[in-house]
């Protein structure tokens, strides 16, 4: 259990949306916008970065899907083809060692002792969503109840995610497969320092606790009526829904996911770069919001003199 709840916070952390733009609707990339047809290509979104007689195809992800999501890989597939790597999200890194750190200490920071109930330490509007969000992933509400917020929120998600049949892993464990098997050198774009993550996630204070279980109560909230949406939209390059389905409003107040999200960002861009710099062809798999979201991915590869098209 210790175990599956730790890379279970961990993919958590990395795979949340970025942040809205404003409390109504979601900006997006102005790189997207301007490229953003009617007539879509079959499959994922895909963006091609050019300079200088390089490229990196770019291909968006989400998670979680669904664990049996069918989706059309022509297009991936041929821009494979003689791709000389594959560029892959950030790795976690000292993972036995920081786990068995916080099984041995760590642990107790997370739980709560008394008879309170976790809906009862909460606010009304929040307790709702809690309850209904619990509700979804088949879970009674004590599971949680000694457990501060935010480690409760984490296995919120692992629970939904198990009830509803998604994966976090997926289509990036895929896409990696599918590039080993083609003999593709597959490389992270940078790493996460796993100690570092269930630090920080034991130092949350009473409010911050709150504002981490906002955002995992409102990504079951919205995937609840239809769990495989987001991955259905995902598979036919559907960005007004994605962006729709895939961006919490409430993600710019939990203090463990804007220091990560912006790393990633500035990692990514970072990769795409150095791949430029040689000849040839690499294709990147990079989480979608990192995409869309203004000032993003997209946008500051463009800023930076690179050409972007769709492949």
């Amino acid at each position: 259990m210790l175990r599956r709840l730790s890379l279970v916070l961990l993919l958590a952390v990395l795979a949340s949306p970025a942040r809205a733009q404003s409390p109504a609707e979601p900006g997006m990339s102005t790189v997207v916008e301007a490229l953003e047809v009617v007539a879509k290509a079959p499959g994922p979104a895909m963006w091609r970065v050019s300079r200088n007689g390089s490229q990196v195809v770019i291909m968006g992800t989400v998670s979680p899907v669904a664990h049996r999501l069918a989706w059309d890989d022509r297009r991936l597939r041929r821009n494979m083809t003689g791709a000389r790597q594959l560029l892959a999200p950030s790795w976690p890194v000292g993972g036995v060692k920081a786990l068995l750190s916080y099984a041995l200490g760590d642990r107790s920071k997370i739980r709560v002792g008394g008879t309170s109930t976790l809906a009862a330490r909460l606010p009304a509007d929040l307790a709702d969503k809690f309850s209904a969000a619990a509700a979804a992933a088949h879970q009674p509400l004590s599971k949680y109840d000694r457990w501060k917020p935010a480690a409760a929120g984490i296995m919120l998600l692992g629970d939904f995610d198990n009830a509803a049949g998604l994966s976090r892993g997926k289509p990036i464990i895929t896409i990696t497969r599918l590039a080993q098997s083609m003999k593709i050198p597959v490389k992270a774009a940078g790493k996460v320092d796993v100690a570092k993550v269930l630090g920080d996630g034991t130092r949350l204070d009473d409010a911050q606790n709150i504002a981490c279980l906002a955002v995992a109560v409102e990504q079951v909230y919205r995937l609840a009526r239809a769990p495989g949406e987001l991955g259905q939209a995902w598979a036919v390059g559907d960005l007004r829904a994605v962006q729709r389905l895939y961006t919490p409003r409430t993600a710019d107040q939990c203090p463990l996911l804007n220091p990560l999200l912006d790393k990633e960002i500035a990692a990514s861009v970072s990769v795409v770069q150095d791949a430029l710099q040689t000849p040839g062809r690499s294709v990147a798999l990079i989480d979608i919001s990192l995409l869309l979201r203004p000032g993003g991915v997209l946008d500051r590869l463009s800023k930076d003199g690179s050409q972007i098209d769709t492949p």
